[in-house]
């Protein structure tokens, strides 16, 4: 089984000419993505997501790309291991615009942090823009109301 298969073009004059052309590659839907990569650094239960530089960000996006479950590298003489999860759980949450949720551990003290992935900077963007409008919008029938409780 040769990932080449023969192709005919029968619009030539003269014998049939063939050619051999690759099977078609399945591409997935992050590959149209340039994801957008956050580590939470905050403490004592306050979140701080800050962006993965590259090459950080490119090490974690590749490993998402091809599926696989967990990626290492080394910064800051420290190793790290981002555990990326299921895959197909993975890209369906990508393909929604939606971040994907990951742990990175350092190896050397077991510290653990939350990582996530975006589609994209963008992506981000939109996803808070419309969170903050389904929170305000909670707050309408309240603040329109023509009535309050008084609180002591």
């Amino acid at each position: 089984n040769s990932p080449l298969r023969t192709t005919s073009f029968p619009g030539n004059r003269g014998p049939r000419t063939s050619m051999n052309c690759p099977a078609p590659v399945l591409i997935l839907e992050t590959a149209k993505q340039p994801g957008y990569w956050q580590c939470d650094v905050g403490c004592s239960g306050r979140s701080n997501w800050v962006e993965f530089q590259w090459p950080f960000s490119a090490i974690l996006e590749q490993a998402f790309c091809l599926g696989w479950p967990s990626v290492d590298f080394r910064r800051g003489g420290n190793d790290y291991r981002v555990t990326l999860g299921q895959c197909h759980r993975r890209l369906q949450e990508a393909c929604k615009g939606e971040p994907c949720d990951a742990e990175q551990v350092n190896q050397q003290t077991n510290a653990k942090r939350p990582v996530r992935r975006w589609p994209s900077a963008s992506a981000k963007g939109h996803w808070e823009a419309t969170q903050l409008q389904k929170a305000q919008q909670n707050w309408v029938n309240w603040t329109n109301a023509d009535w309050a409780w008084l609180l002591d």
